[in-house]
């Protein structure tokens, strides 16, 4: 589950919450390794029918070695087009956007770069940020409103009761 706040109530751009959850595929980079599986394996394959992937030990993802760093600039393209992705951008993304390398010793084995296309996806829009006090003295925010954009509301009630 992703959740992207924003926070900047001054800026244009800065008026709405998003809810993404239980993806329906991922891709990620770790080194020069990408991994893909779900709905995004799908949309990889065709764009890009000469790279060779290999099904992982879990039976899960499906993995290739890229041939340099800068080829998942043009896999993010082809998956991108048309889709919701929620994810990231790690630090050492940076070495294949520009000519850099690090030397550290890496303390977790987080991917470099993972992003996921999510079967429910909510966009919420606060009418009022501001508290508003009621008779009995307690604090309530003004409710905005929630727009469903993917995915059925009755699944993302049994999602979220199971959390």
């Amino acid at each position: 589950m992703v959740f992207l706040e924003s926070q900047s109530k001054d800026h244009r751009e800065s008026h709405h919450h998003f809810l993404a959850a239980k993806p329906k595929g991922e891709i990620m980079l770790m080194n020069n390794q990408c991994w893909v599986k779900g709905s995004l394996f799908e949309v990889v394959k065709y764009g890009f029918p000469s790279i060779q992937w290999v099904l992982d030990s879990s039976k899960r993802w499906q993995v290739a070695t890229l041939e340099s760093t800068s080829m998942m600039w043009d896999l993010l393209n082809q998956v991108h087009q048309n889709r919701w992705l929620f994810g990231y951008l790690g630090y050492d993304v940076k070495n294949a956007i520009e000519r850099l390398e690090s030397s550290h010793f890496s303390l977790n084995n987080a991917p470099d770069l993972w992003f996921m296309e999510p079967e429910i996806l909510l966009k919420y829009t606060p009418e009022n940020d501001e508290m508003v006090v009621g008779e009995d003295n307690r604090q309530t925010s003004e409710v905005g409103a929630t727009e469903w954009i993917l995915g059925d509301k009755t699944i993302m009630k049994s999602s979220l009761t199971q959390l």
